[in-house]
C-alpha cells in the first residue's frame, strides 16, 4: 500500500500503452496527465451493469450495420479503442472514425481521428463525462459529434461541434417512438428502440 507521503508515480503515454498492452486479466485503465486510473471517472470508477453493457452493445451492432449497409467510409468501434484527446487516453463507449483510423507511431489501440464518441452514464461517472471528459475530447480536431446515452431513462443528448464551431446541445432525444440522426454521418438514423433494447427499467 502506498502511504500518503509517497510521491505519485507518473508514467508517459508509451508507458501507459505498454501496461494496457500487457495486462494479463483485462483491467482497463485511463490515463490523464501521466496517471491511471480505472475506467470511468478517477473519483468513482465505473460501474458495470447489465444496462450499461446492454446499451455499449446495441450502440455498436446498430451503428455499425447502418453504417455498412449505407456503405459509409466510417466505421463503429467498441469500447476496447483507446482515444488520445489531450491529457487524455480514454475508452469511449462507442467510436466512430471515417476512412483509415489515424494511429501514433503504430500503436494501434489508440485512434487520432475520431468523428463521433458516445458514453453512457452512469451514476458515478456522469458528470465527469459532462465535465472534464467532454473538456478534453472537444480538443480533437476531427471531432463533430458527441453522444450521452442515459441508462436509467430513455435520454440521448446529442451535442454537435467542431471544425472552429461551438458545442452546442442540439437536442435531447425521449421519444421511444423516435429515432436519432447522426449529424456527423448525414443518412444515419437509429432508433431509440433499438439503442434501448433489452434494457430493464426500474419499474419493470
Amino acid at each position: 500500500m502506498r502511504l500518503a507521503s509517497e510521491p505519485k508515480r507518473f508514467l508517459t503515454i508509451e508507458q501507459y500503452l505498454e501496461l494496457e498492452a500487457n495486462s494479463l486479466w483485462g483491467e482497463r485503465h485511463e490515463y490523464e496527465d501521466g496517471q491511471i486510473f480505472p475506467m470511468g471517472n478517477p473519483d468513482a470508477p465505473i460501474e458495470a451493469t447489465v444496462n450499461h453493457a446492454a446499451i455499449t452493445a446495441n450502440l455498436l451492432r446498430h451503428v455499425g450495420n447502418k453504417l455498412d449497409a449505407a456503405q459509409s467510409p466510417s466505421r463503429a468501434y467498441t469500447q476496447n479503442l483507446i482515444v488520445k484527446a489531450g491529457p487524455r487516453c480514454a475508452y469511449p463507449d462507442l467510436v466512430v472514425v471515417c476512412g483509415k483510423p489515424q494511429t501514433p507511431d503504430d500503436k494501434d489501440q489508440v485512434v487520432l481521428n475520431p468523428l463521433l464518441v458516445a458514453e453512457v452514464l452512469s451514476p458515478g461517472t456522469e458528470d465527469f463525462d459532462r465535465g472534464r471528459k467532454f473538456v478534453d475530447y472537444r480538443s480533437i480536431d476531427s471531432l463533430r459529434e458527441y453522444l450521452l446515452v442515459a441508462q436509467s431513462e430513455i435520454l440521448i443528448e446529442q451535442w454537435i461541434g467542431g471544425a472552429g464551431k461551438p458545442w452546442q446541445l442540439t437536442a435531447e432525444h425521449r421519444d421511444p417512438l423516435a429515432s436519432i440522426a447522426l449529424v456527423s454521418v448525414p443518412g444515419i438514423e437509429i432508433p431509440l428502440s433499438d439503442i434501448y433494447e433489452n434494457v430493464t427499467w426500474p419499474s419493470d
